[in-house]
């Protein structure tokens, strides 16, 4: 599972400023969320899911763990967010088969015989690699977190400007 917890400590703030501060780690999870779900539009550096089957992508979710604490988190019906996010060490059980079919999508090759020892080969160099090198990660979830950072000044500016009025 992919996750990023974020928190604020205000526990000894009034209650219209305490209102205004939960409002805005909300508004910060949330812009998070947002900006990890954007279709990832090339690499590297790009902010968004990775987007294959949407699998990933819809398994994402802002948790309130408290008043104060959200999670964002990825994981749930996609096993692999954890890979696609932090990468992976060699993998050397790691076997062709269970790409090929990735292959074929991705790639856009025909299932015709032809294209079938084509899309094999290009697994296996693939397989080969994770074997030996392990996955590349594909940050999502961190690199929202770092975009959403520099509003968060404003983001909680706002709320407490608002709470006050």
């Amino acid at each position: 599972m992919s996750k990023v917890v974020f928190s604020i400590d205000i526990q000894n703030a009034n209650e219209a400023i305490l209102k205004a501060l939960k409002s805005g780690i909300e508004t910060v999870a949330e812009r998070a969320f947002e900006l990890s779900q954007r279709e990832r539009k090339g690499w590297p550096g790009k902010t968004g899911t990775p987007v294959y089957t949407g699998i990933l992508k819809g398994s994402g979710q802002v948790i309130q763990k408290s008043d104060v604490e959200y999670v964002l988190t990825y994981g749930e019906g996609a096993e692999y967010a954890a890979l696609i996010e932090y990468g992976s060490g060699p993998r050397p059980g790691f076997k062709a088969g269970s790409i090929v079919t990735w292959v074929h999508r991705k790639l856009n090759i025909a299932k015709t015989k032809k294209g079938k020892n084509h899309a094999w080969a290009i697994a296996t160099n693939i397989a080969k690699k994770i074997r030996s090198k392990g996955n590349t990660p594909q940050p999502y979830v961190r690199p929202a977190f770092d975009e959403v950072l520099p509003e968060v000044d404003g983001i909680m500016k706002r709320a407490v400007e608002k709470e006050l009025k």
